[in-house]
């Protein structure tokens, strides 16, 4: 009787461990997955912004390719929010609407963003929201009336998710420049220093490749 029951309490261990190991796959597939699905959305802002809409549209077909396999690892709230937006995307496309295209797109990027499973990722998330953080000010900007608000609350953002990674990056030249960086995007908000964000932007976007990089090493 004791030998049965040390055989059903070892079977039983297996099956956890099994269950266990086959979650943690299924964790680091969807990752993959919305890892994967923010490239077109990231990618389509800067076509959006600059108006070349044969870019846009390349960049929204890849997003429409992927939008099955997006939904079925999206917990059932987002999906339904990926799908609206999405479709959002496309009737502003339509009607030539760049600006509300890259808008919509950056919110996509960060709603991807936010459905990672953060434990299971080599690179951290933090690097991601860093990527998003410089589309969106970026999107910002472009604004005809730049919001000024929006974009000091995103440079403060940046800095936190910055500031949460930074001694994780052993190169210390890297380091200072994110560090530099971060503090440019800063400064331009705080003083509304649009031609000075908008670089900083795009330098951030810079050194976010710079940064997954290192984290892959």
């Amino acid at each position: 009787m004791q030998q049965t029951n040390r055989t059903l309490v070892t079977f039983a261990l297996l099956c956890a461990l099994c269950t266990t190991a086959m979650q943690a796959q299924d964790v680091v597939k969807a990752n993959a997955i919305l890892l994967k699905a923010t490239g077109p959305f990231e990618d389509m802002i800067a076509p959006a912004l600059a108006k070349n809409e044969k870019g846009m549209a390349r960049h929204l077909a890849a997003a429409d390719q992927q939008a099955k396999d997006v939904q079925r690892v999206l917990p059932a709230e987002s999906a339904k929010q990926f799908e609206t937006l999405l479709q959002s995307i496309h009737k502003a496309a339509d009607g030539k609407d760049d600006l509300v295209v890259a808008e919509k797109a950056a919110v996509v990027f960060r709603l991807l963003i936010d459905n990672l499973k953060a434990g299971a990722l080599k690179i951290p998330v933090e690097v991601s929201l860093l990527d998003w953080a410089a589309y969106e000010l970026q999107v910002l900007a472009a604004a005809e009336k730049p919001d000024w608000s929006a974009m000091t609350r995103v440079a403060t953002e940046a800095a936190g998710w910055w500031n949460g990674i930074a001694k994780r990056v052993g190169d210390k030249n890297l380091r200072a420049t994110v560090t530099t960086t971060i503090h440019g995007l800063q400064q331009s908000t705080s003083e509304q220093n649009l031609s000075m964000l908008k670089f900083a932007a795009q330098v951030a976007l810079d050194v976010v490749d710079l940064l997954e990089v290192s984290f892959k090493k």
